[in-house]
């Protein structure tokens, strides 16, 4: 990729995931900021923010596993925020789930441009970039 991303939503509940999820996309340079999320409601209440400022993140990075709100819900929930055109996020689900209905749901989300299965590693999230540079570059500031 040749220009770095405003930023990334990650949104997982486990902080030693949080972190090495960081390191990895810091390591990679792809994004001036990295936002982390450890439940639904404050993705949701991020998002919310970010539509009324009008700044956005380019991709949300999303755990299905979550405590009081899946990340099934989240999606559910965020198709319902209505962005304005070309500004929704592409999202990409990170999750042990290695269940091939899961990822077959996943794709029939709108938006959704990866599945990944963790931990995440480097070529994965890069594999998924050049999905995200074919589709959605015109996010790329």
């Amino acid at each position: 990729m040749n220009r770095k991303l405003h930023s990334i939503l990650l949104v997982e509940d486990n902080f030693m995931t949080n972190t090495y999820n960081e390191k990895i996309l810091e390591d990679i340079c792809i994004a001036n900021h990295i936002i982390t999320a450890e439940d639904g409601n404050d993705a949701l209440d991020y998002l919310e923010r970010c539509k009324k400022n009008n700044t956005y993140p380019e991709i949300m990075i999303i755990d299905l596993n979550l405590p009081d709100m899946s990340g099934w819900e989240i999606l559910d929930h965020f198709s319902a925020l209505h962005f304005e055109k070309g500004k929704s996020p592409a999202i990409i689900i990170l999750t042990v789930s290695h269940r091939e209905e899961d990822e077959r749901r996943a794709f029939s989300v709108p938006g959704v441009i990866g599945y990944l299965t963790k931990p995440m590693t480097k070529q994965h999230f890069l594999d998924a970039l050049d999905i995200y540079e074919q589709h959605y570059a015109h996010h790329i500031t």
